[in-house]
């Protein structure tokens, strides 16, 4: 579970600072056949696709990997770690 939530941001990570080093890129042809590839990479396009369709926005990439509870987003990902953890780590 931390190693998928790992993989996830080190893609957006890599995807972000170093795959695109032009802004005027950002939402061009090769902007967006990238962005494709990490949903690929994160096994998420056949579920971005059934819940967006086949145009490839940002913001709901962001929302599919980081903040869908159906996805093993990050935030899900988040959420089952602490809820595994012994209440007396809280305080």
């Amino acid at each position: 579970m931390i190693e998928r939530a790992e993989d996830v941001s080190r893609m957006l990570d890599v995807k972000y600072h170093f795959l695109l080093p032009r802004l005027e890129d950002v939402g061009g042809p090769i902007d967006l056949l990238q962005w494709t590839a990490v949903l690929r990479s994160a096994s998420a396009l056949e579920a971005y696709r059934k819940r967006f369709g086949n145009a490839i926005r940002v913001d709901r990439l962001v929302e599919i990997l980081l903040f869908d509870p159906t996805f093993p987003a990050l935030g899900a990902l988040r959420d089952r770690a602490l809820g595994n953890l012994h209440p007396a780590y809280f305080g």
